[in-house]
C-alpha cells in the first residue's frame, strides 16, 4: 500500500511549535499564505525572518479565515518574542515548520510518460486550489467549510482520483514501487562491485 496515501488519510500531521498548536495544513492555509506573500509558499520571496515564521505559524493554527487576521494577543506576542529573540528557538521552529509542510504534502506521485505526445491541456487562469475545492464540493458533496479545511494532501488525493475516473490517464508511483526499485538498484550496484572486484583479481593474476 502506498505510504503517501496512508499518511494523507490515516495520519495527517499535527505539530506544536513554540507553544502554538498547528492544525492540519489545508487549502485555506495555503491561499492565506499566498495572499500575504509568505516566503514559505512564494519561491521568489527574498529572505526569511522571525516575523515570517511566526505569521505562518499563526495562519496554520487558525480555524477560520478571520482568525488569521485578528490582532496578536499578549500570549501570542510573548511566544513571538521567545521564537524571534533566541536563535536556537528560531532555528528549531524553522526546522519543525519545514517538517510540518513536508509531511502535509503527502500527495500522489504521478507517473508521466516521457514520450507522451498528446496535445497539452489548454491553460486556465482559474486557481488550482479553487478548482480542487470545487471538485470536493460538487463531486464529493463536502460543504464549503469542509473543503477549505480538509487536510491538503487528502484533498489532492480526492481530486486526483476524480480526474482518473473522468478519463485522465493517471498512474500513481507508489512508495512500494519506489522501495522495490531502490532495492533492485542496490542489488545491481552490489553485483557490479563483485564483477569489478573479480576483474581486478583476474588482472593481478594475469600480471603474475
Amino acid at each position: 500500500m502506498d505510504k503517501r496515501y496512508l499518511n494523507a488519510f490515516l495520519a495527517p500531521p499535527k505539530f506544536t511549535i513554540g507553544g502554538i498548536e498547528l492544525d492540519y495544513f489545508c487549502a485555506r492555509h495555503f491561499i492565506t499564505l499566498q495572499m500575504i506573500n509568505s516566503p514559505f509558499i512564494n519561491p521568489n520571496a527574498k529572505g526569511l525572518n522571525g516575523k515570517d515564521l511566526f505569521t505562518a505559524l499563526r495562519v496554520c493554527s487558525t480555524k477560520s479565515w478571520l482568525d488569521s487576521l485578528n490582532k496578536l494577543t499578549l500570549v501570542e506576542r510573548w511566544r513571538y518574542l521567545l521564537i524571534d529573540s533566541i536563535p536556537e528557538n528560531q532555528s528549531k521552529a524553522l526546522m519543525m515548520f519545514g517538517d510540518y509542510l513536508s509531511q502535509s504534502m503527502s500527495v500522489p506521485k504521478i507517473w508521466v510518460k516521457a514520450d507522451d505526445k498528446k496535445e497539452p491541456a489548454k491553460p486556465t487562469n482559474i486557481p488550482e486550489t479553487l478548482s480542487m475545492v470545487v471538485i470536493l464540493m460538487t463531486k464529493f458533496g463536502f460543504s464549503e467549510e469542509e473543503a477549505w479545511n480538509m487536510p491538503f494532501s487528502r484533498a489532492i488525493w480526492y481530486a486526483t482520483a476524480f480526474s482518473a475516473q473522468e478519463g485522465a490517464e493517471i498512474s500513481i508511483i507508489t512508495t512500494e514501487s519506489e522501495e522495490k526499485e531502490k532495492e533492485d538498484l542496490t542489488k545491481l550496484e552490489e553485483f557490479e562491485k563483485r564483477i569489478s572486484q573479480s576483474v581486478k583479481v583476474n588482472r593481478k593474476k594475469n600480471k603474475k
